[in-house]
């Protein structure tokens, strides 16, 4: 009961829901967020430590600020009200 799982018409039953040829899992979301987290905080850290690497801090930036574009659609769509 307390597990929010994505739902759709599967032919075998499985708690799954497919967008585009992918399967949408929070699962995923979490992973491709910390992914996303750990590039953006590397690309800072060697453009600000780096000789003539300002490119690289500008790129990390750029990157965070998606990943939390991207978390702020998936938080979004976690918590519209449910049709009963």
């Amino acid at each position: 009961m307390g597990r929010r799982t994505l739902t759709c018409n599967d032919p075998e039953g499985r708690p799954r829901c497919v967008y585009a040829g992918a399967v949408a899992s929070p699962a995923h979301d979490v992973a491709l967020f910390l992914l996303l987290l750990i590039v953006a905080v590397a690309l800072g850290v060697i453009g600000a430590l780096g000789r003539d690497t300002l490119y690289l801090l500008i790129i990390g930036v750029m990157v965070l600020i998606a990943d939390l574009v991207f978390l702020r659609t998936r938080m979004g769509r976690s918590h519209r009200s449910r049709v009963r």
